[in-house]
């Protein structure tokens, strides 16, 4: 009988299982990584980039997640953003047609694809807790396995990003130097700036991977396209981090987030090296840095929080602007103050815009010297 009653997660798991037919007849300019466990788009809109991933692994089978927007979803609410349906109703009645499951099931077939939907979603939420739990434990080792920074080419990176924090006597606990973490691209042993992100409890979580290019000069940069190295995006975190945060400076207190002060105020960036900036210019404040900006409304803080300074890039983009109002809204409706802070409109983040007065300073005094 058509139109009659089939779940949702019959829905899924059959689209699941034609993934890759399904994402090329959306997506034709989708191109697999070298990895090839992820399709690759510049965006929704369909473009060939890299940007946003569709996963082909069982745990996240049809999961998306575009980095430029932070937005992300399922296998389902993929052919809804692909097709521009208005609703899911329509989304779910066009799946229907494409998987042919509109021409009549007998109820034992029915049952049938019930029953093995269910036991596919255990296999992979089971899968998929065993693969955070491994991935936790392998971030703790290299964690331990990394160095302090004071002498590595990640300090030289810093040092280059005008990031001195021989003038606060110390650099974070939270950050270390690991000589050779494996390349996602190149699968070969890179260095890298590696960060401790806690969860929520204030245990390790994960880590998170600045990959590191370090050139014949002598110079130390991101291993990105744009400075020569082979990554996309040399910021890549080891693991799952929704919710997890970089405690990069604990401020006046030296304390832990778990032992927040009340009335304390804590500066909130997207990525380490604004974190870093603002407590290198306010070594009193508390900084942290969410890793990215579709992390930012996942952070939670302790009660005794007073206040939250958001501290925002300038991005020029209307996707990244949109997903920056939703997270700022979604904290708000927590209960927490915010006060939304961010550099002069020419500077792209608030790294930029020290560099751009360092670089200053120096011309002055290199004026007085002459």
């Amino acid at each position: 009988m058509r139109g009659e009653l089939i779940s949702i997660d019959v829905i899924k798991h059959e689209l699941q299982k034609r993934l890759d037919s399904l994402v090329l007849q959306l997506y034709p300019a989708a191109k697999l990584d070298s990895s090839k466990h992820n399709f690759c788009l510049g965006s929704l809109s369909g473009e060939a980039g890299q940007s946003l991933r569709i996963a082909r692994t069982s745990t996240k089978l049809g999961w998306w997640k575009d980095f430029s927007s932070g937005e992300g979803g399922d296998v389902l609410s993929l052919v809804n953003r692909a097709l521009g349906h208005r609703d899911m109703t329509e989304t779910i009645k066009w799946s229907r047609q494409w998987l042919g499951l509109d021409g009549g099931m007998s109820a034992e077939e029915r049952q049938r694809r019930e029953r093995e939907a269910d036991q596919a979603s255990r296999k992979a939420a089971q899968a998929e807790r065993d693969e955070r739990e491994g991935r936790r434990r392998a971030a703790q080792r290299y964690f331990l396995e990394a160095v302090p920074i004071a002498g590595t080419p990640a300090e030289r990176y810093l040092l280059a990003r005008d990031i001195l924090f021989s003038r606060l006597g110390k650099w974070p606990g939270a950050l270390r130097f690991h000589p050779g973490m494996r390349c996602p691209v190149t699968h070969a042993p890179r260095p890298c700036l590696l960060a401790k992100v806690d969860g929520p409890d204030g245990n390790l979580m994960t880590v998170h991977r600045t990959f590191l290019l370090c050139h014949d000069d002598g110079r130390v940069t991101k291993a990105d396209q744009k400075n020569g190295g082979p990554l996309p995006d040399a910021k890549v975190a080891f693991g799952p981090y929704a919710g997890g945060l970089i405690s990069v400076w604990k401020g006046r207190t030296g304390k832990s987030l778990r032992h927040l002060e009340a009335g304390e105020w804590v500066a909130m960036t997207e990525g380490v090296e604004d974190a870093l900036t603002i407590a290198m210019v306010q070594p009193q404040m508390r900084a942290v840095a969410a890793i990215s900006l579709s992390n930012l409304k996942n952070v939670t803080f302790p009660d005794r929080l007073a206040g939250l300074y958001l501290c925002a890039d300038n991005d020029v983009k209307p996707e990244p602007q949109e997903a920056f109002r939703r997270a700022k809204a979604q904290i708000m409706s927590r209960g927490i103050a915010v006060r939304e802070v961010r550099p002069p409109p020419q500077f792209k983040d608030f790294n930029d815009w020290a560099r751009a007065l360092r670089a200053q300073e120096r011309r002055v005094m290199q004026q007085v010297q002459a």
